[in-house]
């Protein structure tokens, strides 16, 4: 195929264009997915009484859901084969079903299954979001867009709060408990969101409908301008600045040679820059012809974005993907983040209250109002709600620190302090919340806080990580191994939480253990080597 004239491609432009395409719908898909999973937090406010579940059923039922998570790996696997479009709106109908289920919950048995099934439903969506968004985004700009992505698991918190404070508020309607009546309305959105998402999700670079043919290849050459295409791009440079100088003419400067020689728009002479676009050479042709200077022929592709017959998932994906000795150091850092975090996500509505009725370390049965009012009684009620409302200040702060974080992770090209700082941070503040609890309710909120804004002030730094060490089938494989390790602390977090407070008659007993664990994680991080040096 011959090659035209040069286009020009303005990379900056193009980077605002996917942005606002792609994100918002991964957005609402992460958003349904914590706000299905997390629910359970609230829901505890009502449902832990009126059913007789202790702390530890709470916290194994909590726990329970990321056993589930363990699929992950083979989820993935098909995600791959089928494409995020396909895989991600069959696993949120089956997720949003499971979630609604939960409003026929008689007994701790069905309880318990049904949060293992969520988990199980769930599995893949993670994994297949950052696949999704591997196939559009170079490594270095993946942390800050899953990050955009990932802060609906705070603003879930957020928006959370009051939705479930409404819902819970109709106690009673219908002869339905206010908390059944939040799990059946809340997998609604899911549903609808599941119709929709083909429709909103282009398949690769190069199938994105809102771009150009030119800055379709563009982009995909952003996103697999790997080692061996920049040095046959390179090669060709010469040449190509050659032609572009006898087309200008005497007297005029050459246009650049394409996107390898200036990377980024971002890395350019300045942002939103037009960038001349070369066609670029495709994985399956550095070693043809083409590749050695040859002429070029038309690519054919599958959807995936891979070079047709490559057959999906290769051996080598498989052994880089889950093999590699740094994928297995991120998986134990992971277990110990997501213990700590879903110790929070599942229990600050409960911690909360406790706060504000200034009994953190006090027993269950003591923790209520003195008069013994039920559930179903005004003033319980009126305590629930501003539990529930108040829990949305943590969430807030958390969706802040990861946007900041992951944008200062990003300008900096540094990932390790940027996870290692905010743990230690929250260790700090987990391990003072007790004190705090007694200095006051302000001061305990403003503890429980920063933990909260520590623990998700992670996720854009700590989860670039594999694409930035693995090609992206083989990264895919590596998160979601990175999250099967996730599923372990997150199984582990909720139920030591809900343990200790038991046995050791109130929250504060917990909280040292769980600081420990943050504590570790830190130490855990900055002993990670990346290989970069």
């Amino acid at each position: 195929m011959a090659i035209d004239g040069p286009a020009v491609v303005d990379g900056a432009a193009v980077w605002r264009r996917l942005g606002r395409r792609l994100l918002p719908p991964l957005f609402l898909v992460s958003l349904c997915c914590q706000l299905d999973r997390s629910n359970l937090a609230f829901a505890a406010l009502q449902m832990n009484e009126e059913l007789g579940f202790s702390r530890t059923v709470h916290g194994l039922g909590s726990g329970l859901f990321f056993l589930g998570y363990l699929a992950q790996v083979p989820a993935q696997a098909a995600c791959i084969a089928l494409s995020p479009r396909r895989f991600l709106p069959a696993t949120m109908v089956a997720w949003a079903a499971v979630a609604m289920c939960f409003a026929a919950v008689r007994n701790r048995a069905g309880f318990l299954a049904l949060r293992l099934l969520l988990g199980v439903t769930e599995a893949g969506t993670y994994p297949a979001i950052i696949y999704q968004l591997q196939l559009f985004y170079p490594p270095r700009r993946l942390g800050v867009v899953f990050t955009y992505v990932t802060t609906a698991t705070a603003v879930a918190g957020l928006l959370g709060a009051p939705i479930a404070a409404a819902l819970l508020s109709l106690d009673g309607l219908g002869g339905l408990s206010g908390w059944r009546w939040l799990f059946l309305l809340e997998g609604l959105p899911t549903l609808t969101l599941a119709a929709a998402l083909p429709c909103l999700l282009p398949a690769s670079p190069l199938a994105a409908g809102f771009l150009s043919a030119a800055e379709q290849r563009w982009l995909w050459a952003q996103r697999h301008g790997g080692a061996d295409v920049e040095l046959v791009a390179s090669s060709t440079a010469q040449t190509a600045a050659a032609a572009a100088a006898e087309q200008s003419g005497p007297g005029q400067a050459a246009a650049p040679a394409g996107p390898f020689s200036s990377g980024d728009a971002e890395h350019g002479k300045a942002q939103g820059a037009s960038y001349s676009e070369q066609r670029p050479l495709l994985p399956q042709q550095l070693d043809s012809p083409a590749g050695r200077g040859g002429a070029q022929e038309e690519p054919h592709w599958e959807q995936g974005g891979r070079a047709a017959g490559s057959g999906g998932l290769t051996k080598a994906d498989f052994r880089q993907g889950l093999l590699d000795g740094r994928i297995w150091h991120l998986a134990a850092c992971m277990l110990l983040i997501d213990a700590v975090m879903n110790a929070a996500n599942f229990w600050v509505p409960t911690l909360v209250r406790a706060i504000l009725q200034g009994r953190l370390a006090a027993d269950a049965a003591s923790s209520m109002p003195e008069h013994g009012a039920s559930s179903g009684s005004q003033a319980s009620a009126a305590l629930n709600v501003q539990a529930a409302l108040l829990s949305a200040l943590p969430f807030c702060a958390a969706a802040l620190a990861m946007v900041l974080n992951a944008h200062h992770a990003r300008r900096t090209d540094e990932r390790r302090l940027h996870t290692a700082l905010p743990m230690l941070c929250t260790a700090v503040a987990l391990g003072l919340l007790p004190l705090l609890a007694r200095a006051g309710a302000v001061p305990a909120l403003l503890g429980l806080t920063t933990a909260a804004a520590g623990t998700w002030a992670v996720h854009g730094p700590f989860f670039s990580w594999p694409a930035a060490l693995l090609e992206p089938e083989a990264a895919a494989l590596g998160f979601a191994l990175v999250k099967t390790g996730g599923a372990l602390g997150g199984f582990a977090g909720p139920l030591l939480v809900g343990a200790l407070a038991d046995g050791l008659h109130g929250f504060a007993g917990a909280m040292l253990p769980l600081a420990g664990v943050a504590g570790a994680c830190a130490v855990l991080v900055l002993l990670f080597r990346d290989g970069r040096g």
